[in-house]
């Protein structure tokens, strides 16, 4: 309680205030994080973004109907919730849409407000935490990467009103883009893709023990079988969480590396997995990406925690830490064919991850909203 009335006077304390309503519009975008993805779709419309975190909230709206709306609510979830509801109900939008697909702001918020907007979530990322927290969403409708959200989302006993699978959003910008090739020529054999996560093993036992782990298998395999590997970035190039990633690497490798640092406007992730002939991660949403777009993946879980475990198991799951282990199962995944590769698979790659270039998860999610707006 104290650090949240901490968090409530540090708003204040900064935030303009506007002692009005906000413009009516059509269009709330829900938290500004990772707002790029969302703006491509949604610049033609009238929207306002709604910022939810408090270090990015500059401004608070007083008006007598947004008190009347918070007396008349106060029984219905924290002030936070209630206030975003206040404000939203100001704006009368035709949606409220959201890339933060595990924001519990907005799943309150939606409790409160679907009968009367509509409420999209776009996932933005693989959801471990669904399992690893058991926590529990409601959204009214929820484009997601696959059949599996399906599945996962009502195991753990969240409410979701609609299930879209229509792959990853972020992946569909690349493929629309000059950078997509869609060729069958290699540069690398193996795509190591960089998870620095310092201090998760705090919570989660030997997780950033297995990202370091799984960086020194790399290394040792391709300079013993002289292979060549591209060790994809997290993060962009002069940034200080750049200089963490490497410092966080540091830690479990003691020979030279290079980390090729994240160049978003040319798709760099993207481009370096499609190009190698395998990609290796833990939990990284780019395994589900590369996986659904027909490329071989290899997730490796050694902290013998099922919660971290691949959605999909077979030839694309390790669980055995040993190195003997992880050479023979990446060897094996190298020589097999593609088809073969497929069908040591428990299920289908879609199940994970559903892709279509000529039906995107941009074109899907921009026939909805042109039915909406």
């Amino acid at each position: 309680m104290l650090l949240k009335i901490k968090t409530l006077i540090k708003i204040i304390i900064k935030s303009k205030f506007q002692f009005k309503n906000p413009k009516k519009r059509d269009l709330v975008i829900f938290d500004n994080e990772t707002f790029e993805l969302l703006e491509p779709l949604c610049n033609k419309y009238d929207f306002f973004v709604l910022k939810n975190r408090y270090y990015q909230i500059k401004e608070l709206y007083i008006s007598f109907k947004i008190l009347f709306y918070i007396l008349k609510n106060f029984n219905r979830g924290n002030f936070s919730t209630i206030y975003f509801s206040a404000v939203i109900s100001q704006i009368d939008p035709k949606l409220v849409l959201t890339i933060i697909d595990n924001s519990d702001y907005f799943s309150n918020v939606a409790k409160i407000l679907h009968n009367k907007y509509k409420f999209v979530a776009i996932q933005g990322a693989a959801r471990y935490e669904i399992k690893q927290f058991k926590k529990k969403f409601f959204i009214p409708e929820f484009y997601c990467f696959g059949d599996y959200e399906e599945d996962l989302y009502k195991k753990n006993n969240s409410k979701i009103n609609s299930f879209i699978s229509c792959g990853s959003l972020k992946q569909s910008y690349y493929l629309k883009s000059d950078e997509f090739k869609n060729d069958n020529s290699k540069k690398y054999d193996i795509a190591l893709l960089s998870e620095p996560c310092p201090g998760w093993s705090e919570k989660f036992p030997l997780f950033e023990e297995t990202v370091g782990k799984i960086a020194q298998f790399v290394l040792r395999l391709v300079k013993k079988n002289n292979l060549k590997l591209i060790f994809v970035g997290k993060r962009a190039e002069n940034s200080i969480l750049r200089e963490k990633e490497i410092s966080f690497y540091k830690r479990y490798l003691n020979e030279n590396f290079f980390i090729n640092p994240r160049l978003k406007e040319k798709f760099s992730s993207y481009k370096y997995t499609e190009s190698s002939e395998l990609v290796i991660g833990f939990v990284s949403t780019l395994l589900r990406e590369n996986l659904g777009a027909g490329k071989k993946i290899l997730s490796c879980n050694f902290t013998n925690d099922e919660r971290h475990d691949f959605p999909i198991d077979g030839i694309c799951n390790l669980k055995d830490d040993t190195y003997e282990s992880f050479e023979k199962r990446v060897l094996e995944i190298i020589n097999s064919s593609k088809e073969n590769y497929f069908e040591k698979l428990n299920k289908d790659k879609n199940y994970v991850m559903r892709f279509d270039p000529k039906n995107t998860a941009y074109d899907i999610i921009e026939n909805k909203l042109n039915q909406y707006l």
